[in-house]
C-alpha cells in the first residue's frame, strides 16, 4: 500500500463546489497492474469541466494552507440538473500524465514497464500516484522526460483526429480556430508535413507573429476590420471547406461558415437559389466561450454544425487507426508535439486563486504544467518513503520539510523522496557556489554532511559535491585527531582558545 496526496472536485446537492487534496491509499498493482508516481500532468480547458464546472470563479474562496488547502465555489442552481450524475461525488481530476512506474504486477508486460517513464490517460492524473492496467502505459523513448511526455494524448491526438476527419470526410483543407495554441502549434507542423492546407484564425497580432515564425503559411486575425475579406481569401486559396473551432460561443463558426460558401461562389458556373451544392462543415471541440453558438443562414443549405470530441473518434477509427497514430506522436514527441508551458505548480499550489484566476481563463499561451511530487513535503509529519525504499536516514519531520535540504540547494538522497528538479537545482547550486571563498564552501559542505550523514561510498554521495563533502568529513575529523584535539566535538584556533563545533560524527 502506498500513501499519496490526490486532488478531487466534490459538488454537493446545494451547489457549493470543493476542490481539495486528499490523503489516498493507492493499492499494490494486480497482475496486470502498475503504480505510477506522476511526475508531470498538464491543465488542459477538457480538465476545467471537471474541475470546477460551470462555478462562479470570480467569488470562488479558499482556505487553509498546505495539504489541507481546499477551494470554494458556487454552482447555479440552473446548472445542476445537467450534473445530476457528479453530485454528492468526490471526483478525481487530470485526464492525462507521465511518470515513472515505481510498482508493477506479476505479469511479463507490467514487469516490462517497472523503472520505466511512461505517459498515461483515463483520469486521476491530478495526483501524487496513478494506479492503472500495464496496456493503459505508453513507454517514452529513452531520454523523454516526464514534463516531454505528459501532454502526449489529448492534444496531440486532437490534432492528428482533425487532419484525420478532414480526410474520411472528404475534403481537402481545414479551418482551426485559437490557433496559435499549443494544439494549434503542433496542427500547423503536422499540415506543413503532410502538405495539407490550413487556414489558421487568430484573435491578436501577436499570435499571427508566432505562428508565422514557427512557419505557418497562412494566419488570419479575427480583429482585424478586414477579417471577412482576408478569411475568404485563404478559403479560395486552400479549399478548406471544413472547420474545428475551439471558440464554441458567438458569430464566428457562421462567419466561418458565411466566407466559405463567398469562396466557392467564386467558382459557381451557374447560379442556384439554394446556394453551392459543396458541403460545408464546422465542428465545435471547444467551449472558450460559453456563450450560445449564432448563426446567420447566408450559405445555402449545404452546411453543418456539430460536436467533435476525441474520445468518440477514436472509438470510430479502432484500435489498428489508434496505435498508428500513437505511435507517430511517440516517434515526434520532442518536435513536431511538442508542448510549452508557461508555468509548473505543485498540487496546493493549483488551489492558489491567482493561478485560477489565470488558468481558468483558458487564454492562449498560458499552458500549466501540475508537478505533484513538488507536493512530497506536505504530508505532515509522515515519513516519505518510495515504494521499496527500505533507508531510515531520511525523516520526513515537518522541521525538516520546513527548511531548505542543505546551504545549497543540492537534493541527492532525497531525490527519490521529494522529486525535484534536481539537475536544475545542482547547477544553480554549482553557480552560486563558485562565487563563493574556499571557508564558506566548506562550511556549507559541512552542513550537508550533518543533514545527510553520508560517508564515501554511501548510495546518495555519487554527486561531486556530495562526495566532496564527505571526503571533508573524514579528513576534518583526521586533522583534528592529529592536533590533538582538547575534546571531541571542539577545534583549537590558531593561537586562540579552544571553541564549541557541532560534532562531524
Amino acid at each position: 500500500m502506498t500513501t499519496g496526496l490526490q486532488l478531487r472536485s466534490h459538488l454537493a446537492k446545494s451547489g457549493e463546489l470543493t476542490v481539495s487534496l486528499v490523503d489516498t491509499d493507492f493499492a499494490d498493482p494486480g497482475p496486470d497492474e502498475v503504480l505510477v508516481k506522476v511526475e508531470a500532468t498538464p491543465i488542459n480547458p477538457s480538465d476545467l469541466g471537471l474541475l470546477f464546472g460551470p462555478a462562479d470563479l470570480a467569488n470562488a474562496k479558499t482556505s487553509g494552507s498546505g495539504k489541507d488547502v481546499k477551494v470554494t465555489a458556487h454552482v447555479p442552481a440552473g446548472a445542476l440538473p445537467f450534473l445530476a450524475a457528479r453530485l454528492d461525488q468526490a471526483m478525481p481530476v487530470g485526464n492525462e500524465g507521465a511518470g515513472t512506474v515505481v510498482k508493477a504486477g506479476s505479469s511479463e508486460a507490467a514487469q516490462a514497464l517497472l523503472g520505466k517513464t511512461v505517459s498515461m490517460v483515463g483520469g486521476s492524473t491530478y495526483a501524487q500516484y496513478k494506479l492503472l492496467k500495464a496496456a493503459g502505459c505508453q513507454p517514452l523513448p529513452e531520454g523523454t522526460t516526464a514534463a516531454e511526455g505528459a501532454s502526449w494524448f489529448v492534444n496531440p491526438l486532437t490534432a492528428l483526429g482533425m487532419t484525420e476527419t478532414m480526410k474520411r470526410e472528404g475534403h481537402k483543407a481545414l479551418v482551426h480556430t485559437a490557433a496559435a495554441s499549443n494544439l494549434g502549434q503542433m496542427l500547423n507542423r503536422i499540415c506543413n508535413e503532410d502538405g495539407i492546407g490550413l487556414v489558421n484564425i487568430v484573435r491578436k497580432p501577436e499570435q499571427a507573429k508566432l505562428l508565422h515564425g514557427i512557419g505557418a503559411k497562412i494566419v488570419v486575425d479575427s480583429s482585424s476590420p478586414k477579417f471577412t475579406d482576408e478569411l475568404t481569401e485563404a478559403l479560395v486559396a486552400t479549399g478548406a471547406t471544413i472547420g474545428f473551432d475551439a471558440i464554441g460561443g458567438g458569430t464566428l463558426a457562421s462567419q466561418i461558415l458565411t466566407c466559405m460558401e463567398l469562396a466557392i461562389s467564386r467558382g459557381a458556373k451557374e447560379y442556384s437559389r439554394y446556394g453551392s451544392s459543396v458541403h460545408k462543415q464546422v465542428y465545435i471541440y471547444g467551449g472558450l466561450d460559453t456563450g450560445p453558438i449564432q448563426l446567420t443562414r447566408n450559405y445555402g443549405q449545404a452546411w453543418g454544425v456539430g460536436g467533435w470530441l476525441l474520445t468518440p473518434f477514436l472509438q470510430k477509427i479502432g484500435r489498428e487507426g489508434q496505435a498508428r497514430l500513437r505511435q507517430r506522436v511517440v516517434n515526434s514527441l520532442k518536435t513536431t508535439f511538442a508542448s510549452h508551458y508557461t508555468k509548473t505548480v505543485s498540487l496546493a499550489e493549483v488551489l492558489d486563486l491567482k493561478n485560477i484566476a489565470i488558468y481558468a481563463k483558458r487564454s492562449t499561451g498560458e499552458k500549466f504544467l501540475i508537478a505533484p511530487s513538488h507536493d512530497a513535503a506536505l504530508r505532515g509529519s509522515r515519513r516519505l518513503r518510495e515504494p521499496n525504499d527500505d533507508s531510515d536516514d531520511l525523516r520526513a519531520t515537518g522541521t525538516w520539510q520546513g527548511r531548505s535540504i542543505c546551504r545549497l540547494g543540492l537534493h541527492s538522497r532525497c531525490r527519490g523522496h521529494l522529486g525535484r528538479d534536481v539537475d536544475g537545482r545542482i547547477a544553480g547550486a554549482e553557480r552560486l557556489a563558485a562565487g563563493r571563498p574556499r571557508a564558506r564552501q566548506l562550511r556549507n559542505r559541512r552542513a550537508l554532511v550533518l543533514q545527510h550523514r553520508l560517508a564515501p561510498g554511501d548510495a546518495g554521495a555519487e554527486h561531486p559535491h556530495l562526495r566532496a563533502a564527505a571526503v571533508h568529513r573524514q579528513s576534518a575529523v583526521a586533522r583534528r585527531a592529529e592536533r590533538g584535539a582538547r575534546e571531541p566535538g571542539t577545534c583549537a584556533g590558531a593561537g586562540g582558545p579552544a571553541r564549541r563545533r557541532t560534532p562531524l560524527s
